[in-house]
Order: C-alpha cells, then structure tokens, then sequence
C-alpha cells in the first residue's frame, strides 16, 4: 500500500511538471488560460479538487487566497477587461423652503474647520526590524501601520493603453514573492483587520481606513485605488476597478444606494457604485472599462451607512436655546471626529441618516431633554416639547446633503430633512417610540406610532393627521414648521400621499 501511494505520488508531480508548463506556455503565445481550465488541470492534480468558490469548504482547503489571486491578476487583470455603460444614480436634491417654495441661493455652506484635508505621503517613517511605519490619522486616533517597501509600486505613465498590465504588476508586487513572503500585503491587512476589531468598524468605516493607509503610502491617486480594490478583495468585500480616460476609479458593491454618481449591475451583485474619495460627482461618468470575471473570493457587499465606528469620544460644548411654556437652555456635547466621519459618508437614502451613538444617554442635552419631559404625562405634550425643540433651536437653510443628527446639532442652521432625522432619533432614543419618516416629494415630515386606544378614523375626526403603517395609527408630526405641534400637518399635504422613510 505504501509503495501504491508513493508510485501515484511521483506520478502526479510529474504529471504537474509536464502539464502547467504547457499551458503557461500555451499562456504566453496569448491563449487566455480560463478560469474553466485553470481549475481542469488542478482537478488533474488534486483528487476531489472543485473549481474555485468561496463558498467551497473543500476549494479554500486546497487552493490558498493567494494562489487564487495570482491566477486573478494575470488571467483576468492582465486581459479580461471590457466596457461597460453606467447608469446614473439619484442625483440628491435639497428639499425647499417650509413654505414649499423654491429659494435662491440658500445653500449652508459646510463650515471649513470640517473640511479634511488630504493626508501627505508617509509622514513618519522608522526602521522597524526592516520595516518602515506611517501614522494613519483615523477621525480622533492616530493608528501607526508598519509596512515594508516591496509593496510600495509605481503607476506612473499609466494611460488608456496600458493600464491592465500596470494593474497586473502592482496586484503582484502586494502579492509578494511567494505566501510565505513576510513583506508582502498580509503584513498591513492583519494591522487594518485588527484595528477594524478594535474600533467596530463597518464596512464603509473598513473601506475608509484603507483608503486613508493608501493616502500614507502611495503619491498618485490611482496608485491608491488598486490598494485599496486589493485590500478590499482580500478582506472579503466586492470591490472593483474602473478605468476612464487614464484614470482609476473603485467600483462598490453597496446595498443602499449611492446618490451622485454612477452605477452599473455586474457578476449578480445588484449595483457597483462609482466612488471617488475626493468627494467628486460622477455622474457626468457614462461608461469605465472593467474586467468581465470578479474577484470571486470576495463576497461581501457593504450592508448599510447606519452602523457607526466607536472611535475618540472627545467632545466639546455648545448651549441650544428654546421654549416651550417657559424657556430652557440645552447643554449639547459634540463629538467633532464623529462630525469629519459624517462628512465622508455616501449621501445616501434618508433611512440611513436617523443614528447617533455619540449623542448617547449621557450626553448632557439627553439629561435635560429628559428632565423637560418628564414634566408631562401624556404622550401629545412630550412629543410637543422634542417638536419645539427641533423647530426652535435652529434657524432654517438648504444644505448641501442631508445630515446626520449629530451634525444637525451643530450646525446654526439646517432643513427639513435633517430635523426629520434628528425628532426621529429623540424620540425612539428618550420615548422610546417608533417613528416613520414621510417624503412629500418637496417636504419631509414624521410620523410617530400613535400609544393610545383610538382607531385611525376616531383620530382624524378630532382634527389629528394620521398616517396608517403596517395598518397602526401614527400621528403626523412637522419637526420644521413652528406652527404646526403635534398632529397638525400644513393643508397642501394633507391630501398628499407621501413615501415612508423607515429610520
């Protein structure tokens, strides 16, 4: 028996020294070596070998991440690429005025302190045995990522005729010389791994890390994409690369939609979204160049904006004013890295705006908020007193996107959309009440689950406006008109049927 299996043994190495070279030979005299063959032949080698899935048990045993990306980079990157038409996405329009009129030149400007600017090429840099390390600035942290220079490439005189063997040589120069190559990318994928652990990060959160370590490490920004497409891969999450006349551009894989740019349906993943770090609109984008087979072993989209990372908690203070019955003065903390990381979300659908784990139940606006509340028993002033609030503190202006509710609290001054998303989250956060957003195509207001015994039509007859979700009564609340408390909408919506928001 032991001299059977040795016998079959050397049958196959042999059978491997005699077969692969052919085929890169084959390979070389520009026969595209298939992923169907590919696998072929290592069915030859391997018994019970499977072509390549990342959802095969027995496939990831047998055939390693980095072999498969090797087989990627030259049968795909090197040639499969093809052109693709995009579609364009939701361009995002702010809602108008409160009067559901039109304004000119309202725009809020975001305030410039907020503005990120671009990190500079490998601040820091020390000998580390043989390594050298770079400081990533992370919305508050300071995250040192040690790094050797093999992986660092060049993609200088790329252009439209030579960017896939470009690509190529970069995916291989991160590859490294071999699995076990320590200077190779593993080396800086278990640091952002492991900083993605420490500070919870979402996919987005994840895809922004990368990109920020690629701001470190490479000068061009199409040197940054590939990266960042590689580093993405290798973690598990769909991403491509798009070429358009000499420039790089990252394809996300996201389940929400993208708003301001471009989008194209490949592999059965539903969207890819044209991103650009710098915060460009790619709308005007109509068509990339891309390769026609994906990156299989990635498999993961990016599921939502709402999960936020839990990075520096300082804060700073500012003081809210208003007045309900008497007038109240509200402490509120601001978490200002929280702010930057806002500011580099996706402008998105509005579901995805009603979340704020820095502005938790400790934060000294929530005290006092809660001690108003508390005042009042029924259901209709509580929600009266977060109405005036909201209505109050702000003044009122279009902006640029909608913001998160944190960002609302800073801002002097925001629209409706934004209040919407803010009266949403204090009231599931201090009432703990569902609340539905309600899109009026040119006004969003809310809705909140109505807690008493009344049917829908007994409400109405007393002169509330209800919405009915799910076949349950909630009453409409206008967090942007002043006049309006709660149940009380303006009459040129109330014949209107509006589109839920589920924050």
């Amino acid at each position: 028996m032991n001299y059977f299996l040795c016998t079959f043994s050397i049958i196959n190495i042999l059978l491997s020294a005699w077969l692969l070279p052919t085929v890169y030979a084959a390979d070389n005299h520009n026969k595209r070596l298939t992923l169907s063959e590919y696998n072929q032949i290592h069915s030859l080698l391997y018994t019970g070998f499977t072509p390549f899935s990342s959802a095969n048990e027995q496939t990831n045993k047998l055939v390693s991440l980095d072999e498969y990306s090797r087989h990627f980079a030259q049968n795909v990157l090197g040639k499969d690429w093809v052109k693709v038409d995009l579609d364009s996405t939701t361009t995002y329009q702010p809602k108008p005025n409160i009067n559901g009129e039109e304004e000119e030149d309202t725009w809020l400007p975001i305030e410039e302190e907020l503005v990120v600017k671009p990190e500079p090429h490998v601040s820091t840099s020390r000998s580390l045995t043989g390594a050298l390390e770079c400081e990533v600035k992370f919305y508050g942290e300071i995250l040192p990522i040690q790094f050797y220079k093999d992986i660092i490439y060049s993609l200088e005189g790329l252009d439209a005729t030579n960017y896939p063997n470009k690509i190529k040589k970069a995916w291989w120069q991160l590859l490294g010389k071999s699995e076990k190559d320590i200077k190779n990318y593993n080396h800086v994928l278990k640091q952002l791994k492991a900083y993605s652990e420490q500070y919870e990060l979402s996919e987005w959160a994840y895809t922004l890390l990368i990109y920020k370590t690629a701001q470190q490490l490479f000068q061009s920004k199409n040197e940054r994409i590939v990266f960042t497409c590689f580093m993405l891969n290798h973690s598990d999450l769909k991403a491509r690369i798009g070429a358009h006349d000499g420039n790089l551009y990252l394809l996300i894989a996201s389940k929400p939609e993208i708003f301001n740019t471009s989008k194209v349906n490949l592999d059965e993943t539903k969207s890819y979204y044209l991103y650009d770090f710098e915060g460009k609109n790619l709308s005007d984008i109509c068509s990339v160049s891309t390769y026609g087979t994906p990156f299989e072993r990635a498999i993961k989209s990016i599921e939502t904006f709402r999960t936020l990372p839990k990075i520096s908690t300082e804060t700073e203070q500012k003081f809210l004013f208003f007045k309900y019955k008497e007038k109240y003065t509200i402490p509120v903390a601001i978490n200002r890295h929280m702010l930057d990381y806002y500011k580099d979300v996706p402008i998105t659908s509005l579901e995805q705006y009603s979340v704020a784990p820095s502005i938790g139940q400790d934060n000294p606006m929530m005290n006092e908020l809660k001690k108003i509340i508390q005042k009042e028993q029924q259901q209709e002033n509580q929600i009266n007193i977060l109405l005036a609030f909201v209505q109050n503190a702000f003044g009122y202006q279009k902006d640029q996107r909608p913001f998160f509710p944190e960002e609302t609290l800073y801002h002097k001054s925001s629209d409706c959309e934004d209040r919407s998303a803010l009266f949403a989250y204090l009231v599931k956060e201090l009432l703990n009440t569902k609340v539905i957003g309600l899109d009026y195509s040119k006004h969003v207001a809310t809705a909140v689950k109505y807690r008493g015994k009344k049917t829908a039509q007994q409400l109405k007859s007393t002169g509330y406006s209800v919405y009915l979700y799910d076949e349950k009564p909630y009453i409409i609340c206008d967090p942007t008109d002043p006049s309006k408390t709660f149940g009380k909408l303006a009459e040129k919506y109330k014949n209107k049927q509006p589109e839920p928001i589920l924050y």
